[in-house]
C-alpha cells in the first residue's frame, strides 16, 4: 500500500496571475532618448544664441557701417541629485520558505535554496531598477509641470530652475475654436524657438472636452478622416495617440496619464488634472531634452579612481559585519532630465465649459 509523506510533497500552483502594472515611462522615453554621460560628477553644457537683426540699409555710395557681430554662450553647470538605495538578503530567509510566490513548495535539498535566493534577487534588483525609473520620470514630469526639478529632505535641498513658462492659459468653452486656439499658439511657439512643437501632451478630461467639441468635429471627415490625420490607438495603459492637425500647424498629440505609488500607496498621476473642469496642456520640442547622467567614482570598480560614466551602477557586497551571512544589492545613479532652451516647453492651464 502506498504511503503518503507529507515532508517532501512538492506541488505547483495550477495557475498563477502576476498582477503587475505596464509602466512604459513615456515621458522618459520621449524625452530621454538623448543621453549625456558627464566624465566629471557635474554635467555641463552651452547653450549658444544668435542674434535676429538684420542689415541696416542705405543709399548707394553712402558709407559701410560698422557692426561686431557675435553669437553669446552661456554656460551651464548643474551636480545632478544621487539615487541611492541599498536592500539584502538574509541567509536564514531561504531556509524556512521559498521566497518564489510562483510555487508552493517546501525545501527538499540544497537546489531548492539556491533557486529560492536566485529568485529573491531578482525580485530585489527588478525593484530597485522600476523605483528609478519612476523617480527619473516622476522629475520629467515636475521639468514639465513646473519648469523646475526640485526636492527638500530632512537633509538635502535641490532645485534646478529651466525657467520654462509655465502661465500659459487655454479656455475651451462652447463659443471658441479649440483647434483655432492651439494652432496660434503653436505659431507663437515656433516663432519664439525657431522650431515647431513636435509633440503636444494632454490631460485626459481636456483631450475629450476638445475632441468633443462641435467646432473640432466639423473639421473631421467621419467616413476616411483625411482631414485632421486622426488615428486614435491605445500605446499603454496611460499613453493614448490622438492624431494630429497639420492644417492647423498642430503636430502629434498624446493623452498622458501615468502614474505612480506615493508614501502612502496611492497612485498619483505624474502630471495632475485637477478636476473635470481644468487640465494642462504641453507643448514640446522632443530635440531639446535630452537624460544626463554624472560620472560615478568607485574605488573597488577603478582602483585608480577613473570615472565610470553609466546611468547606473548595481553591486553586490558581502559586509565584513556580517561574516558571509547576508548580502546587499545596491544601486547608485546621478541622473538629471536637461532642456537646452526654454522655449521648447510651454505649458498651459486649460478651463472647460461647453
Amino acid at each position: 500500500m502506498a504511503t503518503f509523506n507529507s515532508a517532501t510533497w512538492t506541488t505547483l500552483l495550477t495557475k498563477v496571475f502576476q498582477q503587475m502594472r505596464d509602466e512604459p515611462f513615456f515621458l522618459t522615453q520621449m524625452l530621454g532618448s538623448s543621453k549625456i554621460y558627464s566624465p566629471p560628477t557635474t554635467i555641463k553644457w552651452r547653450m549658444i544664441t544668435t542674434s535676429g537683426k538684420m542689415s541696416s540699409i542705405g543709399l548707394r555710395d553712402d558709407p559701410a557701417r560698422n557692426i561686431d557681430y557675435k553669437n553669446t554662450a552661456e554656460d551651464i553647470t548643474v551636480t545632478p541629485p544621487q539615487i541611492f538605495e541599498r536592500d539584502s538578503i538574509e541567509s536564514t530567509e531561504a531556509l524556512t520558505s521559498s521566497f518564489n510566490l510562483n510555487e508552493l513548495a517546501n525545501l527538499n535539498d540544497a537546489s531548492d535554496i539556491t533557486r529560492s535566493f536566485a529568485y529573491s534577487y531578482g525580485v530585489k534588483l527588478q525593484g530597485l531598477r522600476d523605483r528609478l525609473k519612476r523617480r527619473i520620470e516622476y522629475m520629467f514630469g515636475q521639468l514639465l509641470l513646473t519648469g523646475k526639478i526640485s526636492f527638500t529632505t530632512t537633509e538635502r535641498t535641490f532645485e534646478k530652475d529651466y525657467s520654462i513658462s509655465t502661465t500659459g492659459t487655454l479656455t475651451v468653452s462652447s463659443s471658441t475654436d479649440p483647434l483655432e486656439l492651439i494652432g496660434a499658439e503653436c505659431e507663437t511657439f515656433a516663432q519664439t524657438l525657431g522650431m515647431w512643437p513636435d509633440v503636444i501632451l494632454m490631460t485626459p478630461y481636456l483631450a475629450r472636452g476638445i475632441m468633443n467639441h462641435s467646432k473640432t468635429e466639423k473639421y473631421i471627415s467621419k467616413n476616411n478622416y483625411n482631414f485632421g490625420l486622426l488615428k486614435p490607438r491605445f500605446n499603454s495603459p496611460s499613453v493614448r495617440f490622438i492624431g494630429e492637425f497639420q492644417e492647423f500647424g498642430i503636430p502629434e498629440i498624446y493623452v498622458y496619464s501615468g502614474t505612480y505609488a506615493n508614501d502612502s500607496n496611492v497612485a498619483t498621476k505624474y502630471i495632475p488634472e485637477s478636476s473635470k473642469t481644468s487640465g494642462k496642456m504641453i507643448l514640446l520640442n522632443t530635440s531639446q531634452f535630452a537624460l544626463g547622467y554624472g560620472a560615478v567614482v568607485d574605488f573597488e570598480l577603478k582602483p585608480d579612481g577613473s570615472p565610470i560614466m553609466t546611468d547606473v551602477i548595481v553591486k553586490e557586497k558581502i559586509p565584513e559585519a556580517s561574516e558571509g551571512h547576508t548580502k546587499t544589492i545596491s544601486l547608485l545613479s546621478y541622473p538629471l532630465p536637461i532642456l537646452y532652451n526654454a522655449n521648447a516647453c510651454k505649458v498651459f492651464t486649460s478651463t472647460i465649459s461647453q
